[in-house]
């Protein structure tokens, strides 16, 4: 099984001490891999069926970290995807969240994947 991670984006309230349930999250999920590893069409397939418009690939070299997104197989750089498609919201899947007690995916639909997550880094911005 392939070990994945997430870019996590939280939008929370002003005032974080009072929580709702209006607070917005979505996760982008990635698979990583190492210098000139290819990735294969059965990969590929996996991650669109577990997370449909919602993963890519992050590849990292001599020349730093690279993304590709299930959109396009062309190579892009990491911060461009996370800035321009996550960020922006064209990727990523809304509601979806990793549960570490359960070891599960969830997203809002209530349907859950499991799957083993490595890493997550989290992206919290105040609304105003």
């Amino acid at each position: 099984m392939p070990i994945l991670g997430s870019f996590k984006l939280n939008l929370l309230p002003k005032d974080k001490s009072t929580s709702d349930d209006s607070n917005y999250y979505k996760s982008l999920v990635f698979q990583a891999k190492k210098g000139t590893t290819k990735i294969n069409t059965e990969q590929w397939d996996n991650m669109k069926r577990y997370f449909p418009n919602g993963s890519i690939f992050v590849g990292f070299n001599k020349k730093g970290y690279s993304a590709f997104s299930e959109k396009s197989i062309k190579e892009y750089s990491l911060c461009k995807i996370i800035a321009n498609e996550f960020l922006q919201c064209k990727i990523g899947i809304e509601g979806l969240y990793y549960d570490s007690n359960s070891n599960k995916f969830i997203n809002l639909a209530k349907k859950t994947t499991i799957r083993s997550l490595k890493h997550e880094l989290l992206i919290e911005v105040l609304k105003t």
